[in-house]
């Protein structure tokens, strides 16, 4: 028998950039310092 357990877990966004940006947001999570997730949005 399989049992599923759904947990929502808080994540901080540190930035969002639009995709056309995304060679920049790959900079900032390559120089390290982050204390949260990079978001890259489509609209």
């Amino acid at each position: 028998m399989w049992y599923v357990i759904i947990l929502a877990l808080p994540v901080r966004v540190q930035e969002t950039f639009p995709l056309d940006e995304a060679a920049e947001a790959h900079r900032r999570l390559e120089a390290g310092g982050l204390t949260g997730k990079l978001v890259l949005t489509t609209t």
